[in-house]
C-alpha cells in the first residue's frame, strides 16, 4: 500500500469540504426546530441551510485569517505554481510579505483551499476558467539577498532557483507551528 502525506485542511470554502450542509441541517434543527415547528431535518428550508452554511464560513474565514496574519506577516515568502486558464496552464508566482499580498493568489476566485501537506503550504484556487495551484515557502535570509541581487533577472528564473534550493527557502511547517500536528503523517491509500 502506498503512503500519503496527510492532508491538514487550514481553510477551505470548496462545497462539502469544511462545513457541510448536513452540518447545517444539524444546527438549525438541534437550534431551532421547536421554534420553527420542524419535524425533522428534512423540513428545514434550504435557502436557511445556505444561509447557515455561509454565516459559518464567513465565521470560519474571520477566525483562521487571524491566524493566517500572525504567522505571514512580517516575513518574506515565495509562492510558486501554476494558472488554470482557458489557453493552458503557465506557470508564475510572487514574493510577498505579508498575508494581504498573499491573498492575491486568490483574489479573483471563487473558492479556496488552504492546505499543509508534511510542511508544504498549499493553496488551490478556483475561478470560471480552472483552478489556480500554488505552493508558499519561506524564505531565507540567503535567499532574500538571491532575490534583491538578481532584481534584473528573470523573475521565473531567480524564483525557480530559490524555490528549489533549502540554502533559500524553507518549508513552513504550518499546521505543526499554528496547530500542533506532526510535522510528518501519512495515511494508507
Amino acid at each position: 500500500m502506498k503512503k500519503q502525506p496527510k492532508r491538514r485542511l487550514i481553510y477551505s470554502n470548496f462545497y462539502g469540504e469544511n462545513y457541510t450542509e448536513e452540518d447545517a441541517r444539524e444546527f438549525l434543527f438541534e437550534t431551532y426546530a421547536e421554534e420553527e415547528e420542524w419535524e425533522t431535518k428534512s423540513d428545514i428550508p434550504i435557502s436557511r441551510v445556505w444561509e447557515q452554511i455561509s454565516a459559518q464560513e464567513e465565521f470560519s474565514w474571520d477566525d483562521e485569517q487571524y491566524e493566517l496574519r500572525k504567522f505571514f506577516d512580517p516575513h518574506y515568502w515565495i509562492l510558486q505554481g501554476s494558472f488554470g486558464l482557458w489557453y493552458g496552464r503557465p506557470r508564475g508566482g510572487f514574493v510577498f510579505d505579508s498575508f494581504k499580498e498573499l491573498c492575491k493568489a486568490w483574489s479573483d476566485c471563487d473558492y479556496i483551499r488552504l492546505y499543509d501537506e508534511n510542511g508544504h503550504f498549499y493553496i488551490d484556487a478556483a475561478h470560471h476558467d480552472g483552478t489556480n495551484c500554488f505552493e508558499v515557502k519561506r524564505l531565507t535570509d540567503k535567499g532574500k539577498e538571491y532575490v534583491d541581487s538578481h532584481q534584473w533577472d528573470p523573475d521565473e528564473d531567480v524564483h525557480d532557483v530559490v524555490f528549489n534550493s533549502n540554502f533559500y527557502s524553507t518549508l513552513p511547517h504550518y499546521a505543526l507551528k499554528v496547530f500542533g500536528c506532526k510535522k510528518t503523517e501519512y495515511e494508507t491509500a
